[in-house]
Order: structure tokens, then sequence, then C-alpha cells
């Protein structure tokens, strides 16, 4: 579930960086995919409240050092991902 963890934020910070949002089409509801999948290793495998996936987004930007747009789209990205994990687990909280 770590490794989830830390590979998914990885990539969807630099997915949201790079100016791509979740959606419910083609390439972008990837991200959607990621995110959710993410969402679920952080609270139903390793127990964390709602929200501790969005708290992970500075930690990579300070390892992503090198990709300076993660950096500059921190508060962007927390947002986004805070926001995709709300829906995810409205879905859940329905079915």
């Amino acid at each position: 579930a770590y490794r989830i963890l830390a590979d998914h934020s990885w990539m969807f910070s630099i997915a949201i960086a790079d100016g791509m949002f979740p959606d419910s089409f083609d390439a972008v509801h990837v991200l959607r995919k990621i995110i959710r999948r993410a969402a679920y290793s952080a609270n139903r495998v390793m127990k964390t409240k709602p929200g501790a996936l969005s708290s992970l987004v500075p930690y990579v930007a300070e390892s992503l050092d090198f990709f300076p747009e993660v950096t500059k789209h921190v508060e962007e990205i927390k947002y986004v991902v805070n926001e995709e994990e709300r829906l995810f687990h409205q879905t859940i909280n329905k079915g």
C-alpha cells in the first residue's frame, strides 16, 4: 500500500501540474482512476482519514524538486486531489 501511495501520488502530482484534470473521458479518466486507487489504499487499507491523500502533495513536491511545475502548483494539486477523494467517498458511501 505504501508503494501504491508513493507511485500514484508522484504520478497524479505531475499530471495535474502539467494541466491534466480528472474527468470521465479518455486519458483523463485514467488520472481519476489513479487518484481513486490511491484514495482506496490510503483509506481502506492503511486506515487513514479522508483528506490524507492531499496532505502528501507537499512532500511529493519536495521530492520532485527537479520538476518545478509541481512546486508551483501544490495548492491546485491539493485541491484537485481533495475534490476527487471527496467524490470517491461519496460514491463508496452511496453504493
